[in-house]
C-alpha cells in the first residue's frame, strides 16, 4: 500500500487556507487520489471543541490533528489540512512527526486579511472582545521553512494551487494511481 502524505497550509485568520484546502482536495480527488480536508472551524466543532486559543490549547489542537493525519497516512490517505499553525514550534514538530510533510504559507498581509475577514474576528480582538486573535492579541510566527509560500493576495487559486502541485508532485507521485 502507498503511504499517504500531509499538505498543511498554514497563516493568518482568513488569508486563504480554508480556499486553497478546499481546490487542492477537490483537484487530487477528481485525478483519483484517497484524500481528506480537515479545517480549522469544522474540527474546532468536534474533535478539538473543548479548547480555547491560549497557546497551550492551540498546541493540543495541532498535536490532535498531526496523529489524525499520521494515521489517515498510514493507511494510504492523503490529508490536506487548512489551519492557522501560529508557531514555529508546532511546524518544526509537525516536519518532525509526519512521515510525508509539505508546508505550504497562504502569505497574506495583516491589512488584506482583516478586509477579507467576514467573521469579524480581527475587529473583536482588537475591541477586547475576544482573546488571543492571531496577529492582533496573539503571536503569528512567520514560517522559516515553508516548503511554498502563496502569496494570496496577488495569486489567483489556480496559480497558487499549481504552485503547490509542483512541488507536491516533484518526482514522488504520478498525478493517477
Amino acid at each position: 500500500m502507498t503511504k499517504g502524505k500531509t499538505i498543511w497550509i498554514l497563516g493568518l485568520p482568513s488569508s486563504g487556507k480554508t480556499t486553497l484546502g478546499r481546490e487542492l482536495f477537490e483537484d487530487l480527488k477528481i485525478w483519483g487520489w484517497d484524500v481528506e480536508h480537515f479545517d480549522g472551524d469544522d474540527l474546532r466543532t468536534t474533535i478539538c471543541k473543548n479548547l480555547g486559543f491560549t497557546r497551550k490549547d492551540r498546541i493540543e489542537n495541532v498535536r490532535r490533528v498531526r496523529y489524525m493525519c499520521n494515521l489517515l497516512n498510514s493507511h494510504g490517505i492523503w490529508v490536506v489540512v487548512s489551519f492557522i499553525t501560529p508557531y514555529q514550534e508546532m511546524r518544526d514538530k509537525n516536519r518532525k512527526f509526519i512521515e510525508d510533510y509539505t508546508e505550504i504559507w497562504a502569505n497574506a498581509p495583516l491589512e488584506v486579511c482583516i478586509k477579507r475577514d467576514t467573521k469579524g474576528i480581527y475587529n473583536k480582538g482588537k475591541d477586547g472582545s475576544i482573546e488571543f486573535v492571531t496577529g492582533i492579541s496573539d503571536d503569528f510566527d512567520n514560517p522559516k521553512n515553508s516548503d511554498v509560500i502563496c502569496y494570496t493576495d496577488r495569486e489567483g487559486i489556480d496559480e497558487s494551487v499549481e504552485k503547490i502541485l509542483r512541488v507536491v508532485f516533484k518526482n514522488r507521485y504520478k498525478l493517477s494511481k
